[in-house]
């Protein structure tokens, strides 16, 4: 099984940063797990690309945290974006499991 397949994944309409030290990207969240999440933008970082995220679960409640270029989806896909993996979670991490629990219920958070 692919690994982006392996966590249960919700729909999010929230918004996350997602910067290195040549790119940087402020786009929609079109799904998200524990294992990280799909950031629609155009940013052109290549798969492995390591850097900082900060999302936006609600005002006053961000997770921040690092995660790595998983894969791609290029500019004239629809929607392109690039797919990103958890490695740290720094802040937060309480806010995205309830959350995610709230929108998968407690058999599968």
């Amino acid at each position: 099984m692919d690994e982006r397949r392996q966590l249960p994944r919700v729909r999010a309409f929230v918004f996350s940063w997602f910067e290195d030290d040549e790119h940087a990207a402020f786009g929609p969240i079109e799904n998200i797990s524990k294992g990280g999440m799909f950031l629609r933008t155009a940013i052109d970082a290549p798969i492995g690309t390591a850097g900082r995220f900060r999302l936006l679960l609600a005002p006053g409640c961000d997770v921040v945290g690092s995660a790595r270029v998983a894969w791609r989806r290029e500019e004239n896909a629809v929607p392109s974006g690039v797919g990103l993996t958890f490695e740290s979670i720094d802040e937060g991490r309480d806010a995205l499991e309830h959350f995610l629990g709230e929108r998968l219920g407690p058999t599968q958070s």
